[in-house]
């Protein structure tokens, strides 16, 4: 894939990398049934569309009751790129700058040339949090979960690792009869996307609620096809034909 290419919605074999309708069903059914901490886990996944890294370091003070939000640090946006010059000291290179730089007709003298490196580098960027509402029976349990009245409190949410929440999705993935590259942790968030798209959330604030850098990455979602073309295009016929 090339550096700026933007990941489609399909794998290389066409394949779908969100939960359509019918498994989306399926997935509800299966978490609703699991302890609380796993099902309220794998709900932020689905409901709040996060990358798993983000979701693990959720705490308790990143819960805004009053307004019914989560708040995410958005953990993948790269950074500010800077380009630096770093001189080679004559002592570390056999080249002849002075015959290649005649070559490029260049004219300069000898003691005036420098062999320098153009590194580029990655700056780290300001941390950038974004607000994601969630349903009031959602926080509801999470509050039973865990006493979220401290407004301080730095405990983590969901103390586990990264692969307990891999695990965790796997599991239930496997039960609600999910296979292919949509049963991911990743194919939860792809799923969230799509959901926005399908009931017109605009590209702007979706980019926020996801926490794309570029708005290329939150326009994929916008094509939807198949199942979820099926399903706008029913709205447009007649109810006795929606079915």
């Amino acid at each position: 894939m090339a550096f700026n290419e933007i990941p489609p919605l399909r794998d290389a074999q066409g394949n779908r990398l969100y939960l359509n309708k019918p498994e989306q069903e399926r997935f509800w059914s299966v978490i609703t049934g699991l302890p609380a901490k796993k099902r309220l886990f794998l709900e932020t996944l689905i409901l709040t569309g996060p990358r798993v890294s983000e979701s693990i370091a959720l705490k308790a003070q990143h819960v805004d009751r009053d307004s019914a939000v989560l708040v995410f640090q958005t953990l993948k946006r790269g950074g500010r790129e800077s380009i630096t010059y770093e001189e080679i000291p004559g002592h570390l290179h056999s080249l002849d700058l002075g015959r290649i730089a005649r070559e490029m007709g260049v004219s300069a003298p000898s003691r005036d040339l420098r062999l320098t490196l153009r590194v580029p580098r990655k700056l780290p960027e300001k941390p950038v949090w974004r607000h994601v509402p969630v349903p009031l029976d959602y926080l509801r349990r999470l509050h039973r979960m865990r006493d979220l009245t401290k407004p301080d409190d730095d405990r983590l949410l969901f103390p586990i690792s990264r692969g307990t929440g891999y695990n965790w999705v796997k599991e239930a993935m496997a039960e609600a009869r999910i296979a292919g590259p949509q049963a991911t942790c990743h194919g939860l968030r792809h799923t969230f996307g799509v959901n926005h798209a399908l009931v017109g959330t605009p590209i702007g604030v979706l980019q926020k609620l996801m926490g794309h850098a570029k708005s290329d990455m939150t326009q994929r979602y916008m094509d939807v096809v198949d199942d979820d073309l099926r399903e706008i295009l029913r709205r447009t016929w007649p109810k006795a034909m929606r079915v």
